[in-house]
């Protein structure tokens, strides 16, 4: 029997560092207060024991759904279809917490793609003489800024893409 599924102990690497641009899914944090940056774990750890099976078995079987992994493409995008999947409802990149962490010159391959533009046109040309906070900036602009995509002549095709593109690992 060959089994698509792989169930994985290891923390997933593109965990977020921070609350910016990032909207826990209820279903796998039931409140707020259930999910902490600055969490005491022995604490929690105690907390969590006196929930109840019926809660812990719950809340054990949504962190083994973070850690699903899919080994087939055509099974990963039927279940994403099923699960009617939308990670940009709980992720939006921002300065601070994705293009802070990549190099410069992958933003600006990531601008130069989401504006349809030649690595010579002096929009992007501009764009690679900024400094890497700038850029990066820059982009949490485009993706999170209605006046910035207005100012910068964002199309409805360039604005579908902004608001579709994900991480590699995300997608």
């Amino acid at each position: 029997m060959i089994c698509v599924f792989g169930i994985s102990t290891t923390t997933v690497p593109n965990a977020p560092t921070s609350e910016t641009g990032f909207n826990l899914d209820k279903r796998l944090a039931p409140t707020e207060s259930d999910y902490s940056y600055d969490a005491d774990l022995a604490a929690d750890f105690a907390k969590f024991r006196k929930r109840g099976d019926a809660k812990i078995m719950t809340l054990l079987q949504n962190a083994l759904v973070g850690q699903f992994n899919i080994g087939d493409a055509g099974m990963g995008e039927a279940m994403d279809k099923l699960t009617n999947r939308q990670a940009r409802a709980h992720f939006t990149p921002t300065a601070e917490n994705f293009f802070g962490r990549v190099s410069g010159p992958y933003l600006c391959v990531l601008w130069n793609e989401l504006l349809d533009l030649a690595a010579d046109h002096p929009t992007a040309t501009n764009f690679a003489k900024k400094k890497k906070g700038e850029k990066a900036d820059a982009l949490d602009s485009l993706f999170n800024d209605e006046k910035f995509q207005t100012d910068m002549s964002v199309t409805a095709d360039q604005l579908a893409k902004i608001n579709a593109w994900l991480p590699e690992g995300m997608r």
